[in-house]
């Protein structure tokens, strides 16, 4: 195991920086357990976990396994509106609603607001996690704001903060 940061290391980068989590993060071999049985563990924790690995194109096994459980806060996006729902520092849950004009503003506002550190030798440190809908074009679009869409249950945008 390797661990590349030492605790004076992040005791001065939270007191020196803007970021809001330095990751930690844990480096082995595995010969018993597998990614998907990992998941499938972290997924009796929480409904909402993410799994991304690392393959090469003509190679069967990648370097990089990343999994994510118990996301901080939800946010939603549909028809410009924004619903965000999580858990606090203060572990209260918290639920808000709002209709905004620019939701790439507001997601960039929040994904400046939860920076992680980058340890340039980790592919992936923190942050959101999720998909943009194909209908997501019209936010970026001015003109194609008022195009009538489908009615269906697709949110434009369903982004999770990961923080585990």
């Amino acid at each position: 195991m390797e661990v590349s940061l030492s605790l004076d290391e992040c005791k001065k980068i939270s007191s020196t920086s803007d970021y809001k989590y330095i990751p930690l993060f844990m480096e082995f071999l595995s010969d018993e357990l597998t990614p998907i049985s990992v998941l499938r563990k972290l997924k009796k924790k929480s409904k909402r976990c993410f799994l991304l690995e690392s393959a090469e194109h003509d190679l069967r096994f990648g370097r990089w396994t990343i999994l994510g459980f118990d996301p901080k806060f939800e946010i939603l996006l549909r028809n410009f509106e924004i619903a965000m729902k999580g858990v606090r520092k203060d572990s209260r849950s918290f639920s808000q609603n709002f209709k905004t004009d620019n939701p790439n503003k507001e997601i960039t506002n929040i994904i400046n607001d939860n920076k992680t550190y980058k340890i340039d030798s980790l592919p992936f440190t923190g942050g959101l996690v999720g998909y943009f809908s194909y209908d997501y074009y019209r936010y970026s679009e001015p003109v194609l704001q008022n195009i009538k869409l489908e009615d269906d249950d697709t949110y434009d945008a369903d982004l999770l903060l990961f923080d585990k």
